[in-house]
């Protein structure tokens, strides 16, 4: 039953959470955060898609850090958008006065189209992928890992996903709820959970698709979607399928798995480049 409905579990968790946000309970949104995290776990515990892919304690304790720096970083730019009030400099065409919920989904359409493009420019241009590539280095997917990234590509990546919503205006109440979706989207994008949402596969950047994008070498030059899978559409990079579970993701060079090494190898890399 698991692989039916995980989506739509984890659909409503963001539904409920944006609802919490609207209402000024951010703290019980957090809560409801964490018990998500925990929830697909425990499903994917249940219904693994792959065992080998299972976290082990080192994958977990580096995730943890990744997690807790990443959201850190996500929060504290909301502090500082709230605090300077961003959207006296826009331009205010953000239409604060319709239904919170559809703001929110505007907001992440708009957002999306910002992360897909510095996705995908981040695998084509190598200095960009030098701070990928920690991503990447994931020898099997699970939940918790989808905000496994290098601080400086996630402060990239969610600049030029932010960036258009400020320059329009949006509050930070808005902003706060797109937040807690990408939480939501990136476990259920990274999942290990055999799960299926069917024909709307062909429409949602969920993890039957971006297990591709994860594949080892050229291949994964897919799928670069976090929420929807239509900018890849323009860009050339979709791909449908079902692998057969012999998939293999990763790099295919070595790559340092321990939190710290991970903070300081793009570093190396560049250097040894020059």
């Amino acid at each position: 039953m698991l692989k039916y409905i995980t989506y739509p579990i984890f659909l409503f968790i963001s539904i409920l959470g944006v609802s919490l946000i609207e209402h000024d309970k951010g703290f019980a949104a957090s809560a409801l955060l964490i018990g998500a995290i925990v929830l697909m776990f425990w499903f994917e515990l249940k219904h693994s898609y792959r065992l080998s892919w299972s976290w082990t304690y080192s994958t977990l304790k580096r995730d943890v850090l990744h997690f807790f720096t990443n959201h850190s970083l996500l929060t504290l730019s909301l502090v500082s958008i709230s605090v300077l009030d961003f959207k006296r400099f826009g331009f205010q065409l953000w239409p604060h006065e319709i239904n919170f919920h559809l703001q929110t989904l505007i907001a992440i359409f708009i957002l999306d189209f910002g992360i897909t493009i510095t996705h995908y420019f981040s695998h084509k241009v190598e200095l960009l992928w030098k701070f990928h590539e920690a991503h990447h280095s994931l020898r099997g997917l699970y939940g918790f890992n989808g905000l496994m990234k290098h601080p400086i590509h996630q402060l990239i990546e969610s600049t030029m996903g932010v960036l258009p919503l400020l320059v329009m205006g949006v509050n930070s109440e808005v902003l706060q709820a797109v937040t807690f979706c990408v939480s939501i989207q990136l476990l259920l994008q990274h999942s290990n959970v055999d799960y299926t949402v069917g024909p709307l596969r062909f429409l949602l950047a969920v993890a039957e698709n971006h297990r591709f994008h994860h594949a080892k070498g050229p291949e994964g030059n897919v799928n670069f979607g976090l929420f929807f899978t239509v900018w890849d559409y323009f860009l050339g990079t979709l791909k449908f399928g079902k692998d057969d579970k012999t998939l293999e993701v990763g790099l295919i060079e070595e790559y340092p798995q321990q939190y710290i090494a991970q903070l300081i190898e793009p570093y190396i890399r560049i250097r040894r480049k020059k």
